[in-house]
């Protein structure tokens, strides 16, 4: 998947059941937009487990909207600072 805004990531969420999440990263080369993809792949899992300082988190559509909105942002802001 590529690098996309907060709202079309948050509207892969809307959509994501519990057992098929979207793992978020933050880890765009030009440190403009998160990346998210299924968090339920071998290489999602492996990505996460092997301790990627840019995994934000795993998200799914039962997860309160404003806390998850929350944790992108922040992410996405720190990620730029980093920049």
């Amino acid at each position: 998947m590529s690098h996309q805004e907060i709202g079309k990531i948050l509207s892969r969420i809307v959509s994501a059941r519990k057992d098929s999440p979207i793992a978020v990263f933050a880890d765009d080369p030009d440190h403009r937009h998160l990346r998210s993809v299924f968090g339920a792949t071998t290489g999602t899992k492996r990505e996460i487990n092997a301790g990627s300082d840019a995994f934000v988190g795993i998200f799914h559509q039962r997860q309160d909207r404003q806390a998850v909105r929350a944790k992108l942002k922040l992410a996405e802001r720190t990620m730029r600072a980093r920049k």
